[in-house]
């Protein structure tokens, strides 16, 4: 058995809220995030990245410069899900732009090391972390 194991940096993966669609914004308490209001950042840009993606044919692959999990979620059900990447993570870092790493996998993830809080004397020592992650297959 083999497999394809890729890496790739998807250059600003990031959500944005719909404001020029007229959508309501207010919910009872203040400000409320419809999530249905949240597109994907630069549309043709994203599907160019995922046919790259695409004709890699990883079973594996990880990802950098994704803004967090549900963008990573919906990043995969709308550009890659012939692909069937059935499990995904991203665990949130200290990057001061707010974008981290993340693995689209076919096969479970089954121990997972993060090194996000993992310092020199002065700083985070991964901005984005480091993340080790087995994969069973």
């Amino acid at each position: 058995m083999s497999i394809r194991v890729a890496t790739f940096n998807v250059e600003n993966l990031f959500a944005r809220y719909r404001f020029r669609e007229g959508r309501e914004t207010l919910a009872e308490g203040g400000f409320g995030i419809n999530d249905l209001a949240f597109d994907i950042y630069d549309d043709d840009l994203k599907r160019v990245t995922a046919e790259a993606i695409r004709e890699v044919k990883a079973d594996v692959i990880c990802l950098q410069e994704v803004e967090n999990l549900a963008v990573l979620e919906r990043f995969n059900s709308t550009y890659l899900a012939a692909l069937k990447y059935k499990y995904r993570l991203l665990i949130d870092s200290h990057d001061p732009r707010l974008i981290d790493v993340g693995i689209l996998s076919k096969y479970a993830f089954m121990n997972i090391n993060t090194h996000r809080d993992e310092r020199t004397k002065t700083t985070w020592l991964f901005s984005r972390d480091c993340l080790e992650v087995d994969v069973d297959v």
